[in-house]
């Protein structure tokens, strides 16, 4: 393999969407690079000359907008306090809670998570989809 397509491979592993193995590797690499290598060769360039390995990725649902985590956590406080203030007079009634039970079912279905091939300190992102179906009984 040349320096030129170990640097492109270099800067695909850096994305956190990753690979899913080495089998993707090595068909990348045929794809995209002509190059056909076996198996094991991927597995030695990508483990131990590129420090990538499989990894767990952090989950991030399919419906949440992109800078909407970012700018919560910048200013959390001020949302509260936003939510807060469109109570108004309302905020002293209802500063005592009362709490109810009631017997609920939950039906769905939860995407597994499978590891991703990243390099060495990215965290790979995967996508989830929890779908579900309530209903109460009261």
């Amino acid at each position: 393999m040349s320096p030129e397509v170990e640097e492109k491979l270099k800067k695909e592993l850096q994305d956190p969407e990753g690979f899913r193995s080495c089998k993707e590797v090595q068909v990348w690499l045929k794809a995209l690079e002509g190059i056909e290598m076996s198996y094991q060769e991927v597995h030695q360039v990508v483990r131990y000359r590129l420090k990538a390995k499989l990894k767990v990725p952090r989950p991030v649902h399919v419906k949440q907008e992109a800078g909407a985590r970012e700018e919560f956590k910048k200013k959390p406080s001020t949302l509260i306090e936003e939510g807060l203030s469109k109570v108004g007079e309302k905020r002293e009634k209802y500063k005592r809670v009362r709490y109810w039970c009631e017997d609920e079912t939950r039906v769905g279905l939860i995407t597994k998570r499978r590891k991703k091939l990243t390099a060495k300190g990215i965290q790979p992102v995967g996508v989830e989809q929890w779908c579900f179906d309530y209903s109460c009984f009261n």
